[in-house]
């Protein structure tokens, strides 16, 4: 099973436009621009990260979340309500992952 058929939603767009999956969908977050194409990605780093998503997604790589489910951002002053009783994982980057979310 692939981490996308793993979380709520069909495909790409299924999964990140779900409400409360990721900021950049909020109009004030700065990534916005990006996603209405107000602001242009360069064309290298967008091939980057589409190669790299194709690849976790068909299982190419390994999963380097260790199978989780849920994330959010270090600099949360207090943990979202559902991490509660989440078991946690190591922190990749800026993020927190959990896994187990009841």
């Amino acid at each position: 099973m692939t981490v996308i058929q793993l979380m709520v939603g069909e495909g790409y767009a299924g999964v990140c436009q779900k409400p409360y999956q990721f900021t950049c969908w909020h109009k004030k977050d700065p990534n916005y621009q990006f996603l209405i194409e107000l602001k242009q990605i360069l064309f290298r780093e967008l091939a980057h990260c589409r190669v790299v998503a194709n690849q976790v997604t068909d299982g190419k790589v390994p999963d380097p979340t260790g199978g989780t489910t849920h994330y959010c951002a270090i600099t949360r002053n207090t943990p979202p309500t559902w991490a509660a009783k989440a078991e946690q994982a190591p922190r990749l980057g800026g993020h927190v992952f959990f896994r187990d979310v009841s």
